[in-house]
């Protein structure tokens, strides 16, 4: 009867201790790497991550977008989001029996809203708009000279010589395809080199509301002069989309108060 006692009471000691070990015992690892590229043509969110240094095998995988779980007891190292409509964050952890990890953590949010003055194809100033991917900032540059061909993604003008002034219309154009037939071209000789962009007509939103833009309708400049208060989706020749919003326009002085945003993940289309 002692001996029968005393395996019981080891068997409940032993399960007492499996038991303490699981819910107070060492968090798992974290992630390692983790990655975040466009997927579905830019609609959707792929993830890619590496095991924790101390994996054991066992262990699954929780994904969160804005604090709320999207998918768990995933036994890869990726996840894609199917089309999540906007941009966020993403958490992931590791799970395992039922301790969960920190999370490590990966955004897909756009720049900050940039705010510059640019001014129309002939004036004195910055007239050439670039997303600087590098950076991450939206440059504004002269196109007095073809010297900044290559960082330049758009510009304005209202395509008549510097001596008839900055009235009527303004176009929100690509560089490669109108340079050489605008009058207002301050610069001698052949246009070669400038970089070609895509341009959506007005999206009819404040660029703050923009969640995705589209993936087809970009031409070389709007169908419609831009407006005050208009707002463009602009792709780059190198996979890259972004937003700009025409704030005012002086037909004083030519110039352009814009505000300009892009996505520095390579061709995801989320905002």
């Amino acid at each position: 009867m002692k001996k029968v006692l005393g395996i019981t009471l080891l068997v409940a000691v032993g399960a007492f201790v499996v038991f303490m070990t699981g819910c107070d015992g060492v968090l798992p690892g974290e992630v390692r790497n983790l990655a975040v590229e466009a997927a579905d043509e830019g609609a959707s969110v792929k993830l890619t991550w590496s095991e924790p240094t101390d994996a054991t095998g066992d262990e699954t995988y929780s994904v969160y977008f804005d604090e709320t779980l999207v998918e768990e007891e995933i036994s890869v190292t990726e996840y894609k989001h199917f089309e999540p409509g906007k941009a966020g964050e993403y958490e992931v952890t590791v799970v395992s029996g039922n301790d969960e990890s920190e999370g490590v953590k990966i955004d897909t949010y756009p720049i900050d809203v940039a705010n510059p003055t640019v001014w129309e194809l002939n004036v004195e100033g910055s007239s050439g708009i670039g997303f600087q991917v590098a950076s991450e900032a939206v440059g504004t540059y002269s196109m007095a000279s073809d010297a900044n061909k290559n960082n330049i993604d758009c510009y304005f003008t209202n395509w008549l010589v510097k001596s008839d002034g900055f009235g009527g219309e303004y176009d929100l154009c690509s560089p490669a395809e109108n340079l050489a037939d605008d009058a207002g071209k301050p610069f001698p000789g052949e246009v070669s080199g400038w970089r070609s962009t895509g341009i959506t007509n007005d999206l009819e939103k404040n660029i703050e509301d923009v969640e995705m833009v589209p993936e087809t309708g970009y031409y070389s400049r709007p169908e419609d002069a831009v407006a005050e208060g208009g707002t463009y989706a602009i792709y780059t020749e190198d996979d890259y989309y972004g937003l700009i919003q025409v704030i005012s326009i002086s037909t004083d002085n030519g110039a352009v108060d814009i505000k300009a945003t892009f996505q520095p993940i390579q061709g995801l289309r989320l905002f």
